[in-house]
C-alpha cells in the first residue's frame, strides 16, 4: 500500500485498476487490440494506439501522418529556371548585336564595282601598263617602253590649232592611270612608225571614243574599213563625211587625192586602206580588192 501511494497518480489509478478521474474507462485490452487489428487506416491505427497504451498492453508511439509530397513542384521550378536563362541570354545577344544591326540596315553596302572592259580579240596585245607620258591627243607612252596610238582617232598635233586643247584632254583622261590596252587586230605591225595601234580604256573609260565625242579629234575615216573596231558606233566609221572639195579625183571617195600628172604613189600620200573606184588613175589598189595602200 505503502508502495503503490508513492506512484504517480496515473499509475496508481491504471495500477488499482481505476480510470482517470475525468476520464470514461477505457475499454478492455483485449478488445483495443482487436480493434487495432481489424481497424484500417490512419486514424483507426492512431485510435487503437491511445486505448492499448491506455491499457498497458501494447506500446506504440504516436507518429504523425503527412501525405508524400510530389516532385511535379521541382520540375516545374527547374523549367521555369531553364526558360528565364534561355531568355536572359537571348536578352543580351540581341543587345550586343543591335549596333551593328542598326548599322547595317541605316548603311547598306556599297554596290560592286563595274566590270572591268576586256579585249574584244585576242591576237594582238591586250595588257594592262599604267600611262607614263601624253604625246599629243591620240598618241600616249606606257609602262615597257611601248608608244601607243589610238586607232581611228585623227587629233591636232600640239603646234597646231586645238592641238594642245586635245593633249590636254588625254592627259587628264589618263596619265598615271592604269590602262588596258587592246590592239587592232586587222592591223598588228601596221603603223609605219612603230606604234602599238589599240583602243585605250584608261581608268574604265574608252579614251579613244572620249577623244572623238570631245570634239578635240576626229574619226580617221581613211582608216574604218582596215580596223577591226571599224563596225563600232563611237567611231563614227558608219557615217562617213562628204568628200572633201577641191581637185580631188573622184575614183577615191573618201580622201582628197588629186588626179595626175603626177602620178602618185602609197608613199607621197599619208592615207592607207581608202576607198578605190575604177580606173584609179594612180593604181594604189594593185591586188584590185577597192582597198588602196593596204598596211
Amino acid at each position: 500500500m505503502a508502495f503503490q501511494q508513492a506512484l504517480p497518480p496515473r499509475v496508481r489509478w491504471e495500477a488499482e485498476g481505476s480510470s482517470h478521474p475525468f476520464r470514461s474507462r477505457s475499454p478492455a485490452p483485449r478488445a483495443a487490440a482487436s480493434t487495432l487489428t481489424r481497424g484500417s487506416g490512419p486514424a483507426s491505427a492512431i485510435a487503437g494506439s491511445r486505448q492499448g497504451c491506455r491499457a498497458g498492453s501494447i506500446q506504440i508511439p504516436r507518429t504523425r501522418w503527412r501525405p508524400r509530397r510530389s516532385n511535379g513542384l521541382k520540375r516545374r521550378a527547374a523549367l521555369l529556371l531553364f526558360a528565364v536563362t534561355v531568355v536572359g541570354i537571348l536578352v543580351l545577344a540581341v543587345a550586343v548585336n543591335l549596333p551593328n544591326l542598326v548599322s547595317r540596315t541605316s548603311n547598306p553596302p556599297p554596290p560592286p564595282p563595274p566590270a572591268a572592259p576586256q579585249c574584244k580579240a585576242s591576237q594582238g596585245l591586250c595588257i594592262e601598263r599604267t600611262v607614263t607620258r601624253v604625246i599629243d591627243g591620240d598618241t600616249l607612252d606606257v609602262e615597257g617602253s611601248l608608244r601607243i596610238r589610238l586607232v581611228l582617232v585623227d587629233a591636232p598635233e600640239p603646234s597646231q590649232a586645238g592641238g594642245s586643247e586635245a593633249q590636254g584632254v588625254l592627259t587628264s583622261l589618263c596619265l598615271g592611270k592604269l590602262a588596258l590596252i587592246d590592239e587592232d587586230d586587222f592591223q598588228i605591225g601596221a603603223d609605219p612608225y612603230g606604234r602599238v595601234l589599240a583602243v585605250v580604256h584608261c581608268g574604265g573609260a574608252n579614251a579613244n571614243a572620249a577623244m572623238i565625242s570631245s570634239g578635240l579629234a576626229d574619226t580617221y575615216y581613211e582608216f574604218c574599213s582596215a580596223s577591226e573596231f571599224g563596225n563600232e558606233a563611237w567611231t563614227g566609221c558608219s557615217s562617213p563625211p562628204p568628200p572633201p572639195s577641191g581637185d580631188c579625183d573622184a575614183a577615191y571617195p573618201d580622201v582628197c587625192i588629186p588626179p595626175p600628172p603626177p602620178d602618185l604613189d602609197c608613199i607621197d600620200v599619208p592615207h592607207r586602206n581608202f576607198r578605190v573606184l575604177p580606173p584609179d588613175p594612180h593604181r594604189f589598189d594593185s591586188d584590185r580588192d577597192g582597198v588602196g595602200c593596204e598596211g
